[in-house]
């Protein structure tokens, strides 16, 4: 699952509920502050999900990975603008392992940065299909229209999402009450040797996205 809690806003408690309701094993946080996180603990977060690789900073920034499965090699890409992604490879049960990464380029708001989110997009961490198996979620800040994004997926990922049909899904907005549809910025990117059996998109209050929730079977 994914969740962008918007500067560390989002209800902490409703989020436990998510991953305990659905037993997530895997949990991608933006825009996550270090309140926040001990927030989530206090409500039961640490027993659900006790592996971390936790950069939570105050301010948008912040990014973390929590894993209900050991994580090795933990660490942190900053892009362009400041955002930053927390990755690390999990250690799955019975053995082998995934890479997984919580992306949150920067967004193209205005004409000054749109240069910094091109250059965000060119640093995520292409699929490796002849290599590791590879998940990529989180607040992509970008749709389908934009190429940046097309291209990344055809690295070799698939968009849990589109897989089942349910590409249109929206996870942003409306915006401090601007009257735009809502749109998908959220999403989750396989390896494409990976099954994909759920994908859904959640309530999270007191956040402006949706989260988004996958069940991937691994190969």
């Amino acid at each position: 699952m994914s969740a962008n809690v918007l500067v560390g806003s989002a209800g902490p408690a409703e989020l436990v509920d998510l991953v305990r309701t659905r037993r997530v094993d895997v949990l991608a946080l933006q825009e996550v502050t270090p309140d926040f996180l001990a927030a989530a603990d206090a409500a039961g977060m640490r027993d659900e999900l006790p592996y971390r690789a936790d950069y939570a900073v105050p301010g948008v920034e912040g990014s973390a990975l929590l894993s209900r499965h050991p994580l090795r090699g933990a660490g942190v890409r900053v892009n362009p603008g400041g955002f930053q992604q927390a990755h690390a490879e999990v250690s799955v049960p019975g053995g082998g392992s995934v890479l997984v990464e919580s992306a949150h380029p920067l967004a193209p708001w205005a004409d000054f940065v749109t240069p910094l989110w091109k250059r965000g997009f060119e640093g995520q961490p292409r699929a490796t299909p002849q290599g590791p198996v590879r998940v990529l979620l989180g607040d992509f800040n970008a749709t389908l229209d934009h190429h940046l994004l097309r291209d990344l997926i055809d690295s070799g990922y698939r968009d849990a999402a589109d897989v089942l049909g349910r590409g249109l899904s929206g996870t942003w907005g409306p915006y401090d009450g601007d009257t735009i549809p809502p749109v998908t910025l959220d999403r989750v990117l396989a390896d494409r040797r990976v099954g994909v059996k759920d994908f859904q998109v959640l309530e999270l209050p007191r956040s402006d996205h949706r989260p988004v929730y996958a069940e991937l079977v691994l190969p």
